[in-house]
């Protein structure tokens, strides 16, 4: 059974992240929220933290694919992939606050991403207005045009990811 973390599946945690303490290079400064390069950083974490456990991953595009991972094996890699999670500190990095402004961005790139995937040949529905996306946006109703992209094979979906990239990712 293959398993696939998606940028659209942590959409809540991604669509705004913000500074992270950890020290770097310049001391104390503060990632611009949802900097693509913190997010890459805690996925390669996630990875290498897996991948130490003895799991077949990968880092992609969008975040990690597992493989070789059979029904009697989800549970185990489900709590190891939890633990690497808060051990990368991916969970610890603070939203920055969902503004108006935030939301009509957010909204924005929904409307180019859903317009680039049915160019892709898929069927993504109507946009909603952007006054519903807003109100359902933190629902487990949002609308996302991932949302409606069934899972094609792996290759497919990292070529996807490059041609209609998913917001913070």
């Amino acid at each position: 059974m293959r398993q696939l973390i998606t940028t659209a599946a942590f959409v809540a945690i991604l669509v705004g992240l913000g500074g992270c303490a950890a020290a770097g290079p310049d001391e104390g400064a503060v990632p611009d929220p949802a900097s693509p390069e913190l997010i890459a950083e805690g996925r390669a974490a996630v990875v290498t933290c897996l991948q130490e456990r003895g799991w077949d991953v990968t880092l992609e595009v969008d975040g990690w694919s597992s493989t070789g991972i059979t029904d009697a094996q989800a549970d185990a890699y489900g709590r190891d992939q939890d633990e690497c999670t808060e051990e990368s500190g991916l969970n610890d990095i603070p939203v920055a606050p969902l503004t108006p402004e935030r939301l009509a961005e957010i909204y924005a790139h929904e409307v180019e991403s859903a317009e680039c995937l049915r160019a892709e040949g898929y069927e993504i529905p109507e946009t909603p207005s952007e006054q519903s996306f807003s109100e359902l946006y933190t629902t487990e109703k949002a609308w996302y045009a991932y949302r409606f992209v069934e899972e094609p094979s792996q290759e497919k979906w990292s070529a996807l990811q490059v041609t209609c990239p998913q917001f913070g990712g």
